[in-house]
């Protein structure tokens, strides 16, 4: 495997860590594939576990330390100019979300499909 001298960044969102990450230790700090990637989550995933009681009974394992200290090292944190620009995108999906008919899906998956753009390489411009 050739390593590369940055791995690709991959937003795991809430639902792929609520089922794997009890399955996977470490699922966040691994880095893996050719060229090699890093999965990270957001925090918001705290958030959105801490607040529903359904999430909390199916998925007991997520307050455990070792789940804990793992997330809190590998969260996702926009940085510099792409702040604002995902600000701006998570104000049009929470815009979206409140006026739209979208059951089952929570705030935080929508979310997470912003963050990965700004997350993801970019493709040279041709």
């Amino acid at each position: 495997m050739a390593a590369s001298k940055t791995p690709k960044l991959i937003l795991l969102d809430s639902c792929s860590y609520f089922r794997l990450g009890v399955s996977f230790r470490p699922i966040l700090s691994r880095l893996t594939g050719d060229p090699e990637y890093v999965l990270k989550v957001l925090a918001e995933l705290d958030r959105e576990y801490n607040k529903n009681p359904r999430l909390k009974t199916k998925f007991w394992w997520v307050n455990h330390k070792e789940h804990l200290e793992e997330r809190a090292a590998n969260c996702f944190t926009p940085m510099g100019k792409k702040v604002n620009a995902v600000k701006v995108a998570f104000s049009y999906i929470n815009h979206h979300f409140a006026y739209s008919h979208l059951s089952g899906l929570s705030l935080l998956s929508g979310r997470e499909g912003v963050v990965s753009k700004f997350a993801a390489p970019r493709r040279p411009e041709i």
